[in-house]
Formats: structure tokens, C-alpha cells, sequence
């Protein structure tokens, strides 16, 4: 063990989640060593190659469903354990809103602040816990700060344009939702459960064809994103999609490339924040560099509207 260079040591990370009302703190219980049967605050280990911020949302998102447009989480402190040879780095964040939470593993709970944190038979920590407690109540969160531009992104995770924006707002830890064919078919996946199986958060619609899934997810909408790659074959989904979007009223965009991003972020200022973000367009059989320009593009536009690292 090298206690010298802590900087070498594994890490770890827990995240203090309050409620909307800064009253209660989110606990989950440990059905595994180490601290078995104990409450302990979630979290889990930063992968290699991983930021600290991008694997506390990753572990906050997996264990619980909480998304980084529901939360802004904040580096609190560094806990280094040198005889156990690890970094546990420490998040603090507060809900903009109620929440249905989604347990992974451990069974989740609410506790308010009048617990006794200190108390070792209940609480993981040897005590710690109570500390970190302390110090994350005097953390000045900024009011306001969960308040995001995109609530969610809507798509209908055919390959090509729409599975990217399903796929980085995972990455981002922004909530999905979507209509899909019947079966959850794709044209990479035709037989069911089809798209359901990695992408259970979509729902079929009851027709097996895909005009219905694109009109009912430009109808479920509150602004809309279609990218239209330059040398893209003529794709009769996109079109019914840009004609229903028109008579719907809806919010539109149309992008092509790169070049486009300056100018989303000032269309995106114009509407309101939390909003229900659908992005639609050809798929790979139409336009082979779609799924690879679509990341690049609504990368550029969610770190610009503040799905960044944060500085953490």
C-alpha cells in the first residue's frame, strides 16, 4: 500500500441527496459488505477513464433514476482512507422537484433531519455520516439551480438521428421518453422486444408502422430538433415528421451540421426551460454518418446549456 500517493488510490463516491424541501435526505440499505443491512447515503466507484462528476450522476442515476435535470450535484469534500487504501470523494445536491425513484439494487428511503445519524446499529460510516450531514447543510446550494433547459429528450430510437439522442442523453444523464413501433421495432432490431429491451423507458404505440410513432412523439412535444445531415438520402420518416411538427405549431429547428449549434442555443433561449426536447431524423440505411453527427451536434448544445461537468 502506498500511502504516500493517495492520488493512486481508488475512488469511491457518496451523494447527499436532499428533497425539494431541503427536509429529508435520501438513504439507501445495504443488502451487501461492506455495511450490510445498514443505511448508507447511494453512490458507488469512478471508473477508470471517468470524470468524478460524470460518475457521481452515473451512480446517482443508476441506483435511483434521479436524472442531471432533476439535480445539480456539488463536490462537497474528500475522504482519503489510507489504510483502506481509497479516495471517497463526497456530492451534495438538492431536487428541483418530487421524484419516483427507481431502486437498483438496495432499497431506497427518505429519512428527515431529526434521525440519529450517529447511531452505528442503523447507520453505515462508523459516525461519519452525521458529519457529512453537518457540512452538507451549510453547503450554499444556489436557489434555483436544478432549473435546466431540457427536462427530457423524446425520441423513437430508430438507428441513425434518433438513437444518438437516445444514447447521449443517457451519457448525460438526461431523462428519455418516446413513442416506438409496436414490438419495439427498428430497422436494426425487427423483432420484438426490439428497441424495449435496451430502451424499456419507451412506449409502444399500437400500430407497427413508424407514422404513428412520429406523429404521437411530435404531438408529446414541446419543441422540436430534426437533423438532416448534409448527403442525406431522402428519408419519407423525417419528412412526416417536419410536416406534423408545422401543423402542430410546434417549435421547430432544422440543422445539418456543426455550423448549426450557435445558432440552436439562441433558438433554445427563446423557449421556456424543462422542456420535452424531441430530435428526429434520418435514419443510418438513409444517411450512414447520421448516429456520429447527431452526438457531436447535440454534445455542442447540451454543454452549452448547462449539461456540463460543472467544474467537477
Amino acid at each position: 500500500m502506498n500511502i504516500e500517493h493517495p492520488g493512486s488510490f481508488p475512488r469511491m463516491n457518496c451523494i447527499v441527496v436532499f428533497n425539494k424541501d431541503k427536509d429529508r435526505i435520501l438513504f439507501c440499505k445495504r443488502v451487501k459488505d461492506p455495511f450490510a443491512g445498514r443505511l448508507n447515503f447511494v453512490g458507488g466507484k469512478v471508473e477508470k477513464g471517468e470524470s468524478s462528476g460524470d460518475a457521481a450522476y452515473r451512480e446517482l442515476y443508476e441506483e435511483t433514476g434521479i436524472t442531471r435535470s432533476q439535480i445539480r450535484l456539488f463536490r462537497l469534500m474528500d475522504i482519503t482512507y489510507y489504510h483502506q487504501a481509497f479516495v471517497l470523494e463526497m456530492y451534495v445536491g438538492m431536487l428541483s422537484e418530487d421524484v419516483e425513484l427507481r431502486e437498483e439494487k438496495n432499497p431506497l428511503l427518505w429519512l428527515p433531519l431529526t434521525e440519529d445519524y450517529t447511531d452505528r446499529e442503523r447507520f453505515a460510516g462508523e459516525q461519519n455520516i452525521a458529519h457529512i450531514i453537518n457540512v452538507a447543510m451549510l453547503y450554499p446550494i444556489p436557489a434555483g439551480h436544478s432549473k435546466m433547459k431540457i427536462r427530457r429528450i423524446r425520441s423513437g430510437g430508430q438507428t441513425g438521428v434518433d438513437r444518438a439522442a437516445l444514447d447521449l442523453a443517457r451519457k448525460y444523464g438526461i431523462g428519455i421518453c418516446g413513442w416506438c413501433p409496436r414490438g419495439g421495432w427498428a430497422e436494426d432490431l425487427p423483432e420484438p422486444p426490439g428497441l424495449l429491451a435496451d430502451y424499456p423507458e419507451l412506449r409502444e404505440t399500437p400500430s407497427g408502422g413508424t407514422a404513428q410513432r412520429t406523429c404521437w412523439n411530435m404531438r408529446d412535444a414541446d419543441a422540436i430538433l430534426t437533423i438532416i445531415p448534409e448527403g442525406s438520402a431522402e428519408s419519407r420518416g423525417t419528412e412526416v415528421g417536419l410536416q406534423e411538427a408545422v401543423q402542430l405549431h410546434k417549435p421547430m429547428y432544422t440543422a445539418h451540421g456543426l455550423d448549426d449549434i450557435p445558432q440552436i442555443i439562441s433558438w433554445l433561449e427563446t423557449l421556456p426551460d424543462e422542456l420535452d426536447f424531441a430530435v428526429g431524423g434520418p435514419r443510418a440505411s438513409e444517411c450512414p454518418e447520421a448516429y456520429e453527427i447527431t452526438m457531436e451536434i447535440l454534445t455542442g448544445i447540451l454543454e452549452r446549456v448547462g449539461f456540463q461537468d460543472s467544474g467537477l
